[in-house]
């Protein structure tokens, strides 16, 4: 199982709540560079994504097994709140330094778990058909 990177949020120290739209979500611009290079994030991921689409269809070809994909990139982007340096993080989550990157439990991390049991219950029901799963995003 191969998890994307997930985005960071700039200022997620002063997030006090969810994005309701994912144009709400956007790496800024800092002195011509984005923000800590995560506006290279999504074309990391697709080319991610890409690479397991073409490992698991050549399939027949191989002999490793196929590589599943567990894409948080979307549900995350719409929750700048939940980072270590957020004020929902609690004393015991004080980094010193803002920390947009990592998040703090509970949090958007609980939701990744969702969407990997999910997943696996997906493998599980593909795998009994022999039917493979194409990763899209």
């Amino acid at each position: 199982m191969f998890r994307t990177s997930i985005p960071g949020h700039k200022d997620c120290g002063t997030a006090d709540g969810i994005y309701n739209r994912y144009s709400e979500y956007c790496p800024r611009i800092v002195n011509g560079a984005f923000w800590h290079w995560w506006g290279e994030l999504p074309p990391f991921n697709d080319y991610a994504i890409r690479i397991i689409n073409e490992w698991n269809l050549l399939n027949t070809v191989k002999s490793g097994p196929d590589i599943e994909l567990l894409d948080p990139w979307m549900m995350t982007t719409l929750r700048p709140d939940g980072h270590l340096s957020g004020p929902d993080s609690g004393e015991a989550c004080e980094t010193g330094q803002q920390e947009c990157m990592l998040y703090s439990l509970p949090g958007p991390v609980d939701w990744w778990n969702h969407l990997l049991v999910m997943q696996l219950r997906d493998i599980a029901t593909h795998t009994s058909i022999n039917s493979p799963m194409i990763a899209h995003r």
